[in-house]
């Protein structure tokens, strides 16, 4: 997903709520997976930043960015995020 490579990840986030009239669906990188360190290290040898985020970090960006409904779903190394915006 594209929030795997933004190192601030709010403008975007709010971005995505002011367009979102129903639903938005976002996924994330879990920090904690056995696959962090080897996509950390094969992409910083292409010096491509990745980020990773934990349950609660996710949880925060999604409220500060305005989002009311979150629901939080991990599959594998990637946490799958369904939100809905506090005015739709």
């Amino acid at each position: 997903g594209v929030l795997d490579y933004i190192k601030d990840p709010l403008p975007t986030l709010t971005r995505i709520r002011r367009l979102t009239r129903e639903k938005a669906f976002l996924s994330f990188p879990k920090l904690w997976s056995y696959r962090t360190p080897l996509r950390k290290l094969r992409l910083g040898l292409k010096r491509c930043p990745v980020y990773f985020y934990t349950r609660r970090r996710i949880y925060e960006l999604i409220t500060y960015a305005g989002f009311k409904r979150i629901t939080i779903e991990q599959m594998g190394p990637m946490y799958f995020v369904i939100v809905v915006p506090d005015n739709p």
